[in-house]
């Protein structure tokens, strides 16, 4: 959390790149942009989704598969046609946005490059209807594992209501 992996608005194509102590992370943009802290949304979706599931005693996995519907409106972006392109562009910055670091374990250091998500799929209704019947996404390895653990953190109901992209990295970092 302490490095910031999301962009705090659309459209930003800068290379960042963090260092502390000979640790560096590096986020690159895809040809979409770099994956905001609203695209991140998707990533707390999924999280919660599949904390709830291992909270049941059910066997969770890295792929998880929802309704869009379901998602946009308990993310509050409405069910608007708009709401489901953009839900598309979304996955389409987390897919493309690649962070590269350097781990260190064992005194053997390893650098290493993974997208934000590993792989997302839509299944529509029909060829000549375009409307989401449910999305896939894959995450990637490290995140799912910390998932599997219970290493996350809970988040407010309020946090959805926060729209200012400063208001929502504030509320993360505090």
């Amino acid at each position: 959390m302490e490095y910031p992996l999301f962009a705090l608005k659309a459209g930003d194509k800068r290379v960042r790149t963090y260092e502390r102590n000979g640790n560096t992370v590096t986020v690159m943009p895809g040809s979409c942009g770099c994956a905001t802290i609203h695209d991140k949304d998707l990533w707390i979706y999924c999280i919660s989704q599949l904390m709830d599931a291992r909270n049941r005693g059910r066997v969770i996995a890295p792929t998880v598969r929802f309704t869009a519907y379901d998602f946009l409106i308990a993310t509050g972006r409405g069910a608007s046609g708009r709401a489901y392109e953009r839900m598309e562009d979304m996955l389409r910055r987390l897919k493309g946005t690649v962070v590269e670091t350097n781990i260190e374990t064992n005194g053997q250091r390893e650098r290493r490059g993974f997208g934000l998500i590993d792989s997302w799929r839509v299944v529509e209704k029909s060829p000549v209807d375009d409307r989401m019947v449910a999305v896939e996404v894959d995450l990637p390895r490290w995140l799912f594992r910390s998932v599997d653990a219970g290493k996350v953190l809970t988040l407010s109901d309020d946090y959805w209501g926060l729209r200012k992209a400063l208001d929502r990295r504030i509320y993360e970092l505090v």
